[in-house]
């Protein structure tokens, strides 16, 4: 069963979710000076000008893309251009919310994300990368990639 993360959601209790608490706390001083304070979430950016699809399609251009690990982990997503969410966020700033989740609202399990990216390259989408390989290779970064951002 999927459950999505909402901005009401308790944080993980990963290496990034520790990150995120304390980025998150560190702003807390503002409002105790009276400015209200924003908490920013995004998923994964893709843009083609790099980042983290510049990495994920890599593999996909040499014809051995596919799934990483079990490709069952979601994967919360976004854009750069996101005109229409900036201005939902900011209509939000009138019902008093503080968190937000900048993603699109549907998320794709890595499997789906990699049948998609595979169709757009037109390229294959059959070589799934082993979960031991992306820690070898990744150390604590690979814990994003396989663990997702719901469970």
């Amino acid at each position: 069963m999927t459950r999505f993360i909402t901005e009401e959601a308790a944080p993980g209790d990963d290496f990034l979710a520790q990150v995120g608490k304390e980025w998150e706390a560190s702003t807390e001083p503002v409002e105790a000076m009276g400015v209200r304070r924003a908490i920013i979430r995004t998923g994964v950016v893709l843009s083609r000008g790099g980042g983290v699809l510049q990495f994920l399609s890599l593999p996909f251009r040499f014809f051995v893309g596919g799934p990483l690990g079990s490709g069952k982990q979601w994967m919360s997503w976004g854009s750069r251009g996101g005109r229409d969410r900036r201005d939902s966020l900011f209509d939000r700033k009138r019902i008093g919310a503080r968190a937000f989740n900048l993603s699109a609202p549907q998320p794709l399990t890595n499997a789906e994300f990699s049948r998609v990216l595979a169709r757009v390259m037109n390229r294959p989408a059959f070589f799934r990368v082993p979960g031991f390989v992306m820690k070898a290779a990744l150390g604590e970064l690979a814990e994003l990639l396989l663990l997702g951002g719901s469970a």
